[in-house]
């Protein structure tokens, strides 16, 4: 089943939430560049049986923490580069969330320092470089989701 979400402050002012009625196999994706969003929901949804809720920032997943703990996403897909925080900050955020903190999680990005990749390592975070195989990415899902 896909179900294709994404934080719109529009809907916010109306008082209605896109994450309500979401839950189960839900990916948590936080990915600032919306050409990536697409593919990846489309990727997942055609793919596999997971949902996917998107946000283009770290502080929006913030602002609705207690939404995102409703869902009880099963798996945080970030980007590192991310507006104002990075991945690794936004994991240490929601891994220290009541409820959050067994969720495993996959960075992605194009480049990245060995002082970063040794950080992302330490939190047994796995990571992916952009762009990718989607075999390897399927499998990766697979893989970490097992």
């Amino acid at each position: 089943m896909f179900i294709e979400r994404k934080y719109d402050s529009a809907q916010e002012k109306k008082n209605v939430s896109p994450l309500s009625n979401v839950g189960g196999n839900t990916i948590l994706l936080v990915e600032d560049d919306a050409s990536n969003v697409e593919m990846l929901q489309l990727l997942i949804g055609m793919e596999t049986t997971y949902s996917v809720i998107s946000f283009e920032r770290a502080e929006e997943v913030i602002q609705r923490i207690e939404e995102v703990k409703a869902i009880k996403p099963i798996l945080f897909l970030l980007d590192y580069h991310l507006p104002l925080k990075n991945a690794l900050e936004l994991y240490d955020y929601l891994h220290a969330t009541e409820g959050l903190e067994q969720v495993s999680a996959i960075i992605i990005s194009a480049s990245l320092k060995k002082e970063i990749i040794e950080e992302i390592e330490k939190r047994n975070i796995c990571f992916l470089y952009k762009p990718f195989d989607v075999d390897y990415f399927l499998h990766l899902l697979e893989r970490v989701l097992a």
